[in-house]
């Protein structure tokens, strides 16, 4: 009896031991869980840090990025600023070497020459003061003189598509003249397409850049801008001066920024096939030395009242739109070449 009872003993104290045991493996394994919980926990918390240090350095980089735009905008206007200065004052020194012909011209021959030279000195001037109230409105140049071929419209009073013909290229200005010095560079057309990749995030870089050709000087010459997907385009559009071509066709844009009719191109302005609604009121300011072509914008539906007054070397291009007959000028005194205007109207 005594030895069942110790026998019983013993079997009583192992089975504790056995339930101590499992008790202590228990308590090992919510510990491991706990440690496993709170190492996940400090991974999150780093890799949370990493990120806001990366937002942090990505917010310097892009003030930083900025101020540099805004530095070679300032630089950009002060010596444009500088250079109307300078065409003022040689505008001035001719109105009075004008002056000094009065006794070997004709008065009739003086009193126009004065009034050519007075109202070139206030486009001059009005340009100076709206370059004081915007970067984005840069430098004014005369585009030479291009020679000009007709473009074979097809079918009389229709023009389904601009093409720039073979052998039509605008003159280049003489590396000595004004008009060539004032032509952007490519430090500026590099500025203009870091606006444009901001306002168009889906534009190819490299085709914007690979688009643009200089001359040997360094200046702009021409730039095809054709099929980049634009949208928009960026105030300061309005400094860009081509000796040459300025294609901007098959795009999706919807409007233009006020600053466009700043711009001057030396041989055609291709326009067509966009989604252009309306035209800025500065468009009647533009000056094109070759075609200008605004054909195939469907939804285009109103012209500002400076239409009329744009300048063109050659033919004007204008079909396939919403105009209305009473919308379109009744002649363009300033287009050298022909008007080929069509509405559902005529």
């Amino acid at each position: 009896m005594a030895r069942l009872e110790q026998l019983m003993a013993t079997y009583s104290e192992m089975a504790h031991e056995e339930q101590h045991t499992a008790a202590i493996q228990q308590a090992d394994t919510q510990l491991q869980q706990a440690r496993n919980e709170l190492q996940e926990a400090q991974d999150r918390l780093d890799r949370a840090q990493a990120a806001m240090d990366r937002a942090q350095e990505q917010r310097s980089a892009d003030a930083q990025a900025a101020e540099s735009d805004k530095m070679a905008l300032q630089e950009a206007l002060a010596e444009d600023l500088h250079v109307r200065g300078g065409e003022i004052s040689m505008l001035t020194e001719l109105r009075s070497q004008a002056d000094g012909l009065v006794m070997h011209e004709t008065t009739q021959g003086l009193v126009a020459g004065i009034d050519l030279l007075t109202e070139h000195q206030k486009k001059l001037q009005a340009h100076a003061m709206k370059m004081l109230g915007t970067i984005a409105i840069e430098q004014q140049t005369v585009p030479a003189t291009p020679t000009h071929q007709p473009i074979n419209t097809g079918t009389p009073g229709t023009f389904a598509r601009a093409k720039v013909p073979a052998g039509t290229v605008a003159q280049t200005p003489s590396p000595s003249s004004d008009a060539y010095r004032l032509m952007p560079s490519k430090g500026r057309i590099d500025i203009i397409i870091k606006h444009i990749l901001r306002t168009n995030p889906g534009a190819d870089e490299n085709r914007l850049r690979n688009g643009a050709v200089f001359g040997v000087e360094g200046q702009l010459h021409s730039w095809d801008l054709s099929f980049c997907n634009l949208q928009s385009l960026p105030e300061s559009f309005g400094t860009v001066r081509t000796s040459g071509d300025l294609m901007l066709h098959d795009n999706k844009m919807e409007s233009l920024p006020e600053s466009f009719g700043c711009i001057r191109v030396g041989g055609n302005l291709i326009m067509n096939n966009n989604l252009l609604s309306s035209l800025p009121e500065s468009f009647g300011s533009i000056s094109v030395g070759g075609h200008l072509a605004l054909n195939e914008n469907p939804h285009l539906e109103k012209l500002p009242s400076s239409f009329g007054e744009m300048n063109v070397g050659g033919n004007l291009f204008l079909s396939g739109h919403r105009l209305s007959i009473q919308e379109i000028p009744v002649d363009f005194p300033n287009v050298c070449g022909a008007s080929h205007v069509r509405t559902d109207d005529l």
